[in-house]
């Protein structure tokens, strides 16, 4: 499964899901009642903190599928499944051109 940053959901459809609004307006009243019982004092706000855990590059392999699922909540309305084998394709310009898949370099090329 791949999951992408740049879909759209309505949000009004997931009712369950806390919106940030509602966050923000939920930490403000309390903001506000903290401020009240320390009448005078100095606020202190701790830093966020970076995390120390190693990064992973992810990596899908030499070959991976790919599904593209276009649907609503009762039903789908068009499915796609892509098998990619990355380990075949041409690392160089001179090998693409010699492929017997040239016509398709040339397309992925120009677009």
């Amino acid at each position: 499964m791949i999951e992408s940053r740049d879909d759209i959901f309505d949000e009004e459809k997931f009712t369950s899901i806390p919106r940030t609004r509602d966050l923000i307006h939920q930490s403000s009243n309390k903001s506000t009642t903290q401020a009240k019982d320390v009448s005078g004092g100095v606020s202190f706000v701790p830093e966020p903190t970076k995390s120390t855990r190693p990064k992973k590059a992810k990596s899908f392999g030499s070959d991976f599928q790919l599904y593209l699922v276009e649907a609503t909540r009762n039903e789908t309305i068009c499915q796609h499944l892509y098998y990619f084998n990355i380990e075949d394709d041409p690392k160089t310009f001179s090998e693409a051109m010699a492929s017997t898949d040239v016509h398709f370099w040339k397309e992925a090329i120009q677009n």
